[in-house]
Order: structure tokens, then C-alpha cells, then sequence
């Protein structure tokens, strides 16, 4: 994505950054996400960040 997308003032879509990457491994490093999901390993690492 090369672009972001105001949708509202809540809300913003941007490109990932790897300083965001923290973030994404916690909230993806859930086992009920794992559970419910077919392609988001557990436990999630860093490095399945990078990978994505």
C-alpha cells in the first residue's frame, strides 16, 4: 500500500511499519486467535511479523 486512506477521524490505514510490529505479535499472539484462524501460527513471533 502505497497510500493512506482517511475513512473517518477515528480511523486510519497506513502502510505497516516494523515499529508496529510489537503490537501485531501481541495482539496475534493469542491462542483463541490461533485457534480461530488458518494461517496465524501460535505461538506468533517476531519473526512471523517480519515473514508477513
Amino acid at each position: 500500500m502505497l497510500f493512506e486512506l482517511d475513512i473517518s477521524v477515528d480511523l486510519r490505514l497506513r502502510q505497516l511499519k516494523e515499529e508496529d510490529f510489537p503490537a501485531i505479535v501481541e495482539c496475534l499472539n493469542d491462542k483463541d486467535i490461533a485457534q480461530n484462524t488458518r494461517s496465524i501460527p501460535h505461538p506468533y513471533t517476531f519473526q512471523d511479523a517480519l515473514d508477513f
